[in-house]
């Protein structure tokens, strides 16, 4: 048995080294610690080479297929756990490693839940969002649709609302309407814990509104919710937007194109109830990013119910900025970490789903890049340069980023198993499917 186990090891160090081979002696010629705003921003302790017993032994590529990145950005936060606390879950979120395109790094770091991040048990993690977290700055007004249990709502409200001595002060007070496709009752049945969800969001001043279609907001909002000169939005967010299906298979191939028509619908009928603020305003959805959801294509699909100008094209608009047009920003790396209590759950389902590959799709008004600028009160969500105005700064993710990360996670696995604690056992029972 000794010897198996022996056997065993060496087999399991050996595969390391391979999935290291020459990337190593490459990726040290990498540039580690250049700045956050430079292409490669990576931190954390080096780790000791692999002992000399964990030889090259298969042939793999220097550079491994790679995510597709352009546009694509990640919180520092997220960022910082994936490098300092080598965080698999982090890395995950970051790098998106694929099964079957990667792997030699799969098998020997494989996805864990992401509970297993460090920051999910913290003090910091369950206390309220910082202001600018994922673009939600302390006093916008933002309205969320389609919201399951009404979770992500009460994470943006920690974020918007000022604490009770400010609000009795009348200062930066912030406005949430959180809206849901369902009935109270309905939701009430569903979820269990949503009745002190909602007390919490009203407490905080939020409101909170029920049977909301996302694809007629005006038509479906309560008369008094959209009041003259109270009727615009700096964020509207739709997160996972797709048709129920009583199976439970949300979004899936069969339902695709129900589903790109449900985003064309939404956007549309977002700009042309003229909700969505002309400075500031922004549309997010958060979505997975895997196939088949990479074929949605949300960033085009979007924007084609839309005008030449990406507007409603009312002549009668007296707008001066009526010729600004709303386009496709970029997207974000999720990190539910930054957004406490919410639990991405499905339809009508009180169960949750994996989402490491999520990302955040933002779309805003053309010309309206990077800080505050002229006439804005907020920043960009994303940012064109050093200065995006948020609490959290983003990164831009390059292969850079993602060669690195990956590295350091091998490196890494590498140590612990020639140390003599691999945990192969605990991290299959913990991988995240």
């Amino acid at each position: 048995m000794a010897k198996e186990k022996r056997d065993r090891r060496q087999r399991q160090l050996e595969a390391v080294g391979a999935a290291i081979g020459d990337e190593a002696n490459d990726s040290s010629n990498n540039n580690l610690q250049s700045s956050p705003s430079g292409r490669l921003a990576a931190s954390g302790a080096a780790v000791e080479a692999p002992p000399s017993s964990m030889s090259n032994t298969t042939t793999i590529p220097t550079h491994p297929p790679c995510r597709e990145h352009s546009r694509l950005f990640t919180s520092s936060v997220t960022y910082r756990c994936a490098t300092q606390n080598l965080c698999g879950p982090c890395a995950y979120k970051i790098c998106t490693f694929d099964v079957a395109l990667d792997t030699a790094f799969t098998k020997m770091v494989p996805n864990a839940r992401p509970e297993s991040c460090p920051r999910s048990s913290s003090p910091s993690a369950s206390a309220c969002g910082r202001d600018g977290t994922m673009g939600y700055q302390r006093g916008m007004s933002v309205l969320t649709v389609g919201d399951g249990d009404l979770t992500f709502s009460l994470a943006v409200a920690r974020i918007l609302f000022a604490n009770v001595e400010q609000r009795q002060r009348h200062e930066n007070s912030g406005r949430l309407v959180a809206t849901s496709y369902e009935s109270k009752d309905t939701l009430l049945k569903v979820y269990p814990n949503i009745g002190t969800t909602i007390q919490e969001l009203e407490s905080l001043g939020a409101t909170v509104c029920y049977q909301v279609d996302a694809t007629n907001i005006a038509g479906t909002l309560p008369k008094d919710v959209l009041k003259a000169g109270n009727d615009k939005f700096d964020r509207i967010t739709w997160n996972f937007p797709c048709s129920a299906i009583g199976s439970g298979q949300d979004g899936q191939n069969d339902a695709m194109e129900f589903n790109k028509q449900l985003i064309r619908d939404f956007v549309g009928n977002a700009v042309a109830s003229r909700l969505v603020d002309k400075v500031d305003g922004e549309i997010h959805m958060l979505h997975k990013t895997k196939p088949p959801f990479n074929q949605w294509q949300i960033e085009t699909v979007a924007l084609e119910a839309l005008g030449a100008k990406g507007d409603d094209d009312d002549d009668d608009d007296d707008d001066d900025d009526d010729d600004r047009s709303l386009e496709y920003k970029g997207r974000i790396a999720f990190d539910r970490c930054l957004m406490p209590p919410y639990v991405p759950r499905k339809a009508l389902d009180k169960k949750s789903f994996t989402c490491h590959d999520a990302c955040t799709y933002v779309f805003g008004w053309s010309g309206g890049e990077g800080g505050a600028g002229e006439g804005k009160k907020y920043g960009c969500t994303i940012p064109r340069g050093d200065d995006d105005g948020c609490a959290e700064p983003l990164l831009a993710v390059t292969e850079d980023m993602i060669i690195s990360i990956r590295q350091m996670h091998l490196n890494a696995k590498a140590a612990k198993m020639a140390a003599g604690g691999g945990g192969d056992k605990k991290t299959k029972r913990g991988r995240r499917k």
